[in-house]
């Protein structure tokens, strides 16, 4: 049961380092529309360059997050995590 544990805990962190990166996306990509909204565009490959790496790592984190729910689901139906009842032995009928 330890291991179980542990692997919860690691699962966690995992996500909430996650979801902490697709918010530092997010942030980043406001910010490069709103000074390019006020102060315009300067230099066009640095623009472009800084909104690629943004929305390559918003669609990654996105990407992991997805892989993360569906390994979850996966682990609830079919893995440890769920709680399967016992088959009952079944008797064969009584034949006179």
């Amino acid at each position: 049961m330890v291991r179980k544990d542990k692997a919860t805990e690691e699962r966690k962190g995992l996500y909430f380092d996650i979801i902490c990166g697709i918010v530092n996306s997010i942030l980043a990509l406001i910010g490069i529309i709103f000074s390019t909204l006020i102060y315009g565009i300067r230099d066009v490959t640095n623009f472009y360059i800084g909104l690629t790496v943004c929305i390559s790592y918003l669609g990654f984190s996105i990407f992991l997050i997805f892989i993360g729910i569906y390994t979850k689901q996966k682990e609830r139906k079919h893995g440890i995590i769920s709680k399967k009842k016992k088959k009952r032995e079944l008797k064969p009928p009584i034949v006179s």
